[in-house]
Parts: C-alpha cells; structure tokens; sequence
C-alpha cells in the first residue's frame, strides 16, 4: 500500500500512515468503501487512526487477483469542504483493476525471469527431464529441491587414463579440445539416462543417478549410461589420431548420501556426500582400462539385469574391512 498526504503549511511532517481500520474493513468485506466523515461512520467504531489523522471524506477499493485481494488503494481528505463521491469511488475502482492488472503482470514477469535463471543453472548438471520434473514440481519443490537431505543414489566415477603423460605430448590447445570432446560425449549420455553431472575432475568426471530427485531404476540406468560411455570411447577413438588415443576406467556404487547445496556461503555447489561417494571412487581407481567396477549394494539392485563376473572382497584405501567387488560385462 502507498498513501501520501501533503503536510499542512509549516508542518515538519514528512508522511502519514494509512488507516489499518480502513484497510481491514474492506478487506475483511470484500467489498469497496466510501464514507463522507469517517470520524463519525460506524462501521469504523471510530477508529483511532481515523481520529488521529482527522479523516474525513474517505474511499478504500480492493486489488483483486483473481478470487483473491493482494492490496488496497486509500484515498482520504481532511478537509471538511471535500467529499469523495459514488463517481470518484467508481473511477478508483476502475484505476484499481488496471492497477491490479499491472502487479499481476510484473509477477508473472518476475516469475518467468527466476525460472529462466533456475533453468539455465540446473541446465549445466542435470538432464532435461529432471529439469522439467523439478520446475513443474511445484513452488515448494523448486525452494527444497537443493537443500541438503539424506537419500539414496549411485554414484559413477570415470576417469581418463594415463592422461598426464598423454597431455605432456600434445599442445595445451589440444589438450583442452580432447578433454572437452570427452566431456561432451560422456555428460550427454549421463543425461540421457536422467543422470546429474555432479563435477568434472581433472581428466574425470562424477555423476549421479538419484539426486536430486529419486527415480525407480537409478542403479539400472548408472550402469546402462556406463556401458554406453564405454561404448562411444570406442568410436571416439576411431576418430582419433593414435596418438591422442586414451582408456578410462568406471566406479559405480549405491547407498545411502546426503545430496544439496554445500560449500560456504559465498560459494555454493550441488553435490552428494557419504562413504557410497568414496566407495565408488575408490573401485573407480581399482579398475582396469575400460572396465566397469560396481559395489555390493548396485549388484543386488542391476544383478538380474546385467552380466557380472565376481571379482571377490577387495581391500580399500579408507576402509578397514574388505568390500565385495563386480565387473560388469554387459546386459543380459
């Protein structure tokens, strides 16, 4: 609500108030009021704003949205000698329906604008279905969706190898146009498969399947994408000249992580944190050139899906006890 007065002759008044009595009273009816000495209307019990202000002649209309009143516009006087009339109450009303118009407009607005804005953000890591199924999800769902919260996802590392020296021999120029060929290829199949890609790393890279939001067959669709990005390094290196040819090596694991905004307050990055996160990288590194490693807890969930060859307990940098490993041939 905006009211302004002009202050009396001498006055060191810079602004008034507007009557809460007058606001509520139209709001609480639903209906527009006009009286010609508010002092003295009942239907305002004389108000203490009213008497304090010394209102007389009066008007208050509703700003509607819809079925629902999102603000007023007060029109007040204080001289005795001005009466606000049926005439004037109606040009209000019809100023306030433009006006109404107007703020819905500029809400709307804004709302496309921060929509565009979380779109081009989440645009970067997650596929497109999962950034229509977070922005058709709901206001709710759009201010929650990044917050930290515990769930459970897979997690699939993959990394380059032997990259170090293969980019000693090339110029730095090259080196940036193989990796982001690289990139390119594997984040499109990681997002063809729902996949969230978490970060880039090095001459790697980590996704996840099931954050920010749960999908049944998370597990399934981690080890689909990982057969796929094994399968278009083969054409990649068809393309390449040998001496720019490379192997990578994949991790996957399933379990229980906290996934959402983390970092510091001036920097803040989507993520998933947990001991399946460092499970998963830690069978990324056991791996052979162009195998795929999987976890106890993704083996239950794909076992009836896809090929596997037990390779028993092996031991871990930063676990204590040994963790059950499997190759993944391909499906069934």
């Amino acid at each position: 609500v905006v009211k302004h007065r002009a202050p009396p002759p001498g006055s060191h008044e810079q602004s008034t108030r507007p009557s809460k009595t007058l606001m509520r009273r139209v709001i609480r009816d639903k209906v527009a009021l006009l009286t010609s000495n508010a002092m003295e209307d009942a239907r305002l019990n004389g108000s203490k704003s009213v008497v304090i202000q010394r209102i007389r002649s009066a008007m208050c209309v509703p700003l509607w949205r819809k079925d629902k009143i999102i603000g007023v516009i007060q029109l007040d006087s204080t001289r005795p000698e001005a009466h606000f009339t049926n005439e004037d109450l109606e040009l209000l009303k019809a100023i306030a329906g433009q006006m109404a118009l107007i703020i819905e407009q500029a809400s709307l607005n804004e709302q496309i604008r921060q929509e565009e804005q979380m779109r081009s953000r989440l645009e970067r890591f997650h596929s497109p279905q999962v950034v229509e199924m977070i922005l058709s999800g709901g206001q709710e769902t759009k201010d929650n969706i990044m917050e930290p919260k515990e769930l459970t996802a897979t997690i699939l590392f993959a990394d380059i190898i032997d990259f170090t020296p293969l980019a000693e021999k090339l110029p730095p120029q090259e080196v940036n146009i193989l990796l982001n060929r690289f990139f390119s290829t594997m984040t499109d199949i990681i997002f063809n498969y729902d996949g969230t890609l978490d970060k880039y790393i090095g001459d790697g890279l980590m996704a996840v399947f099931g954050a920010p939001m749960q999908k049944d067959g998370d597990a399934k669709r981690a080890v689909l994408a990982a057969l796929d990005m094994r399968e278009a390094l083969k054409k990649l290196k068809m393309e390449l000249d040998e001496d720019k040819r490379f192997d990578i090596k994949i991790g996957i694991n399933t379990g229980k992580v906290v996934a959402g905004n983390i970092g510091s307050p001036k920097r803040l990055d989507y993520t998933v944190i947990g001991d399946p996160v460092n499970i998963a990288s830690r069978l990324e590194s056991l791996a052979s050139p162009n195998q795929i490693l999987i976890g106890e807890e993704t083996y239950k969930l794909v076992k009836s899906d896809f090929l596997t060859n037990p390779l028993g307990p092996k031991k871990v940098k930063g676990k204590t006890s040994s963790i059950m490993v499997y190759e993944v041939l391909g499906p069934k």
